[in-house]
Parts: structure tokens; sequence; C-alpha cells
């Protein structure tokens, strides 16, 4: 079988172009721009970008559901062998480029992989196995102090990605607090994390517009960052 989208529907057919079929029928005002389909989970994958969400159903159309709340979401591409799925988001509205984010494939553990000066309706994601080697890790990319970089997109709605990088394992606390110092969202509470770099998704759909502030503290001390939520 092969599937396409349309305004207003997933379809598919035979690999010679017979039995044409509606697989779903969507709400999608615009035609989404990417498709996929996992054949071992028998699901079928697709950007809605008048919504602003990546769906996910069984091939049979059944059980339709937004597994992904992403901005402007286009190009799509499935990792089957690592269980990973891959977008393109678009900020050109916003005055942005865009970004390639990845997920699993429930649409958990969202994190971003690329950010884009420019964007395009195409991505191509192939799985391959990693050689291994029994020499012992390399640590001089590992930074000398804990470094809080800038969040992305700044600014955003409802979702941003907080990144920072850690010199050695410690316990970390992540808080975000509003205009006035008060705390709004608890995102880490001195859980242990390993050295190197980590990524933290931060939505606030249930926040008013506004400026915001996000603070790293760990035993090496705290770092803040400023973020603003546009609705």
């Amino acid at each position: 079988k092969m599937y396409w989208v349309i305004t207003g529907a997933v379809m598919r057919a035979n690999l010679d172009g017979t039995e044409v079929e509606v697989v779903t029928e969507i709400t999608s005002y615009v035609q989404p721009q990417g498709i996929e389909v996992n054949t071992e989970s028998g699901h079928v994958y697709w950007t809605d970008s008048s919504s602003e969400e990546i769906m996910r159903a069984p091939i049979d159309g059944s059980n339709v559901e937004s597994i992904i709340n992403a901005d402007s979401p286009s190009a799509l591409s499935l990792d089957a062998d690592n269980g990973k799925l891959y977008w393109v988001e678009d900020y050109t509205f916003s005055g942005g480029g865009g970004a390639i984010y990845r997920a699993n494939t429930d649409g958990s553990e969202i994190e971003i992989v690329r950010e884009l000066s420019w964007t395009r309706s195409a991505l191509f994601v192939s799985g391959w196995d990693m050689a291994t080697s029994s020499e012992e890790e390399s640590f001089s990319d590992l930074p000398k102090e804990v470094i809080l970089e800038s969040n992305y997109p700044n600014p955003f709605n409802p979702q941003t990605i907080i990144q920072y990088q850690l010199p050695e394992a410690m316990a970390v606390k992540l808080t975000v607090y509003n205009f006035l110092g008060q705390n709004v969202h608890s995102l880490l509470n001195g859980e242990m994390q390993t050295s190197g770099a980590h990524r933290v998704v931060f939505d606030a759909e249930n926040l008013p517009s506004g400026t915001y502030f996000y603070r790293l503290e760990t035993e090496a001390g705290s770092v803040t960052g400023k973020m603003t939520l546009i609705k």
C-alpha cells in the first residue's frame, strides 16, 4: 500500500494506484505536508499545520489521536528501527527559521535536533547500526562549568525547549517564575543528572502571555534565563 494526504483526509491505494480509499477523514483546513507509516506497529502519522499537531491513527483509520503539539509542523520522517519520529517546524511567520525535532513514536521525550536558518518541506531519516568500541569515553568536550543556554523558540507558544550543560553528575532544580517572582512551574526538583547536554520541554498551555524566567540551580550555583510567551 501507498499512503498520502489531501485536504480533509488520509488516503491509500495499492502500489499500482488501484483501489483508492479513505483511511480517515481529518479536520485540517490546510493540506498536511508530511505522512509516515509504521508497518511494525500498524500506525500512520501525519502533520496538521492548521491545528499545529502531529496526529496518529491505526492504519484502519480508527482512534485518531494527537500525540505532539508542534509549531507549524511540515515534513515528517520515521526511524522505526530506533522508535523515533522526526519532524520540521517552520517559524517563518514568527520571524525565525525553523528546527528539526524528534520524539518517541508515542510522542514522548520531545527534543530539538537541529536549528535551521530556513525551512523546506522535506526530511529523510535513516537508522543504522553504530560500531561499538572498548575505548573509554572522552570527556574533553564537557563544559568546565554549568551552562544554561537560551530557550528555543523564544518568543514561544505554548512549548519551548530549555537546554543546559553540566560538567559532572549533579542534582538539578529547574524552576519557572513569572514577572513577579512567583513559582509557576517546577520542571526539575533536585533530580540527579549525568554530565553533558540536557534538554527539557516547557509547556505553558495553562499560563497567560507574558515574560517568564527559568532558573537552573545546582551545587555549583544558579543561572537564570528570560523567555516570552505570546498567545
